[in-house]
């Protein structure tokens, strides 16, 4: 199944992606996203700062990891689609925010902040991180889309999902642990779950495609918090 490039686009220069758009000031609704998207990337859940006290880190181990978490997932979408240089690099906002993040987490005041408001602080980690998931899961479809000659559903699926999750893949192997998404409740699935409603509903309109596709993550994501899903784990008898 192959869906067609949407045929208003210059393909000369980068500019018709989000991120362009946002740059330029010519799609409100790719403003908020990218507004948001920018908060959840540097948001503390998807950054575990406190892996970062654990394991000792110092000021630039805090920053790389905090970075890679930021702008991983959107440069292997770019560099798979074929888009150089990344659009982290061109726009480096995100970069931007993702470091001054890292260097407020490292302050142990902020640490003990969070530890005291424990309790608020998962509950708008979870909401941050789901509905940041949703976001940069349509967006990544929605660059494929943009720029790619062959929007194959499986190629719209993986871009999805890897600008969702590929940053925290990244930073979970750099900080020597399991990646989260191979073991902790429907993470990457609701990613792509998100991604295939995009995707069909994206012929009728793109805004209300990126719209259902980004609460399609959000619902099936706080579903599973609540009721604590988790797909079947390989056991050894």
């Amino acid at each position: 199944m192959k869906l067609e490039k949407p045929a208003v686009q210059n393909n000369n220069t980068g500019w018709r992606s989000l991120f362009g758009k946002v740059v330029w000031g010519e799609n409100k609704i790719a403003l908020f996203y990218y507004f948001f998207g920018a908060c959840r990337n540097s948001s503390l859940r998807r950054f575990r700062c406190y892996d970062c006290h654990e394991k000792n880190m110092d000021v630039f181990g805090v920053i790389i990891l905090g970075l890679v978490t930021a702008v991983g997932g959107g440069i292997i979408r770019d560099i798979t689609l074929g888009i150089t240089p990344p659009a982290t690099f061109r726009n480096p906002v995100y970069a931007l925010a993702a470091t001054i993040t890292a260097v407020i987490v490292f302050i142990p005041w902020t640490q003990r902040l969070f530890r005291r408001y424990q309790r608020v602080y998962d509950y708008a980690l979870l909401a941050m991180d789901s509905v940041g998931l949703g976001i940069f899961t349509v967006i990544g479809v929605e660059a494929a889309l943009s720029y790619s000659e062959n929007c194959g559903v499986f190629l719209l699926c993986f871009v999805g999902v890897v600008t969702g999750v590929g940053g925290g893949i990244i930073r979970d192997l750099l900080a020597g642990d399991m990646p989260y998404v191979l073991h902790k409740h429907v993470y990457a699935c609701a990613s792509l779950a998100g991604a295939l409603v995009c995707i069909w509903i994206w012929p009728l309109s793109h805004a209300c495609a990126m719209a259902a596709g980004s609460l399609g993550v959000i619902f099936i994501r706080g579903l599973s918090a609540h009721f604590r899903w988790s797909l079947p784990k390989a056991h050894m008898e």
